[in-house]
């Protein structure tokens, strides 16, 4: 764990990390429909990394001794599949927004 209490390379610090970067490059306000979206986005990254922390449960369900490391949960898959859908446009927009940023030439 690093000083924040998050996995180096898990999930939410990756998050975290992008966020900084993100918040060092900005030059202006964020519209308040922006921060609600990351908002949202950021509740779901959380929640995976509350359940996959290291991120290895999903991929690997079972440890090297054989341990079932994913816990034991009720998913609807439904609603799961659409808050993926979500935060995939929600990041492919925003990475395409921070792009475009930066090829802009500057004044």
């Amino acid at each position: 764990m690093d000083g924040t209490g998050q996995v180096p390379d898990g999930l939410h610090w990756s998050w975290s990390e992008v966020r900084k970067q993100d918040e060092d490059t900005r030059t202006e306000e964020q519209a308040d429909d922006f921060l609600k979206d990351l908002e949202a986005a950021e509740k779901i990254i959380v929640q995976f990394d509350d359940i996959d922390g290291k991120p290895e449960v999903f991929r690997y369900p079972k440890d090297k001794n054989g341990k079932i490391t994913l816990p034991r949960m009720q998913i609807d898959i439904v609603k799961l599949k659409e808050a993926l859908g979500w935060l995939r446009q929600f990041l492919d927009g925003w990475s395409a927004g921070i792009y475009e940023y930066k090829q802009a030439p500057s004044d």
